[in-house]
């Protein structure tokens, strides 16, 4: 983070959308080789500054399967370590992955884990998905296929559906000016 990938956008934009709703937030991210000293907030052109913490890693992440394992299984550890120092007064809100959500609940930290896959891979991430405090997912389809899966009740469950931001678009041409400025006939069937 920041990232041109999708996931990037999607991170960028619940955060803001947590703090526009009063929430405190702290973004916590690994410092990669491809760090950017662009702030996520400047970077995804939010309208709210988010407080991010880059925690210095190995930057592994690049070098196939066990380089992103290990990677992972570091920033898990530092993530944990800076935890431990922040306090036990906070919510973790994250994607499921094979080390860090389960340390943090396994340490007593409260979890919600942000599933957007019906396929959860592992029996670990099972088990973190029982006893995390709450499901988050973007559609009933995901949530009745985890949900019947894993044996999960319903009410664990938190839908948020995925969205988009229309303030970018207010400024935008209408679709004749949009369709001439780019020679595009009124008619042309576009897709």
């Amino acid at each position: 983070m920041p990232t041109p990938k999708a996931h990037g956008i999607q991170i960028a934009k619940a955060c803001e959308g947590l703090i526009e709703a009063g929430q405190q937030v702290t973004l916590v991210i690994p410092r990669s080789r491809v760090w950017s000293e662009e702030s996520v907030s400047a970077y995804y052109h939010l309208r709210t500054e988010v407080p991010t913490t880059a925690l210095r890693t190995p930057d592994l992440y690049g070098s196939g399967e066990i380089g992103f394992l290990a990677s992972t299984f570091c920033f898990a550890l530092a993530a944990l370590l800076y935890l431990r120092k922040a306090g036990k007064d906070m919510i973790i809100y994250a994607r499921p992955d094979p080390f860090f959500l389960p340390f943090a609940i396994l340490h007593g930290y409260p979890c919600y884990a942000e599933v957007h896959d019906a396929y959860i891979p592992g029996p670990l991430t099972r088990r973190v998905l029982k006893r995390a405090k709450g499901i988050v997912v973007t559609n009933t389809v995901i949530r009745d296929a985890v949900a019947q899966a894993h044996g999960i009740p319903l009410e664990r469950f938190h839908i948020e559906a995925n969205g988009v931001d229309l303030a970018p678009f207010v400024s935008a041409p209408s679709k004749a000016d949009a369709r001439a400025k780019l020679a595009l006939g009124p008619d042309a069937k576009i897709a």
